[in-house]
């Protein structure tokens, strides 16, 4: 059950990095670097610099995990699919099921909620980065909600 747990707390925590940092970048740094004919621009934001800090620490983490735990899976396995017998597969496939549910019911939800805030920005004149914003907390919270979904189904199936 840790595995379980374990991988599915650290996604939650990253899908919602990820959001902060496609949706609030915060301040944008530039470097130029420019010669005799040649131009060379990277911009980037301390969000998105967390971000990929943080999914550095993620991998370097996991792997640590996998090898104390002794868990049978490879580094580009799913951790919470790996099931050690019949039970933690059917306990899997209803998890599954569960975050299918959420994911298709969220997603139509998304959709609702998108149709609603591109017709106020209409009427309201609202800037076109408001629904790039709508959009990715949309697809951020339907994640987090799904892998929570995902882990809660999981671990009460577990307990049984």
């Amino acid at each position: 059950m840790s595995k379980v747990v374990f991988e599915c707390s650290a996604n939650g925590a990253l899908f919602l990095l990820m959001g902060a940092a496609f949706m609030f970048p915060f301040e944008v740094h530039e470097l130029n670097v420019t010669a005799h004919g040649f131009a060379f621009s990277v911009s980037t934001s301390p969000a998105l610099l967390l971000f990929l800090a943080s999914l550095l620490a993620w991998v370097l983490v996991r792997l640590a995990f996998i090898r104390r735990m002794r868990v049978r899976a490879s580094m580009l396995d799913n951790l919470e699919l790996a099931a050690e017998d019949e039970r933690e597969r059917a306990i899997s496939s209803r998890a599954s099921r569960s975050a299918y549910v959420t994911a298709m019911t969220g997603l139509i939800a998304c959709l609702g909620v998108l149709a609603a805030a591109y017709i106020f920005g209409l009427l309201a004149d609202a800037p076109a980065s408001t629904m790039y914003r709508v959009a990715v907390g949309c697809v951020v919270g339907v994640l987090f909600v799904v892998n929570a979904v995902y882990c809660a189904r999981w671990c009460v199936e577990y307990r049984r």
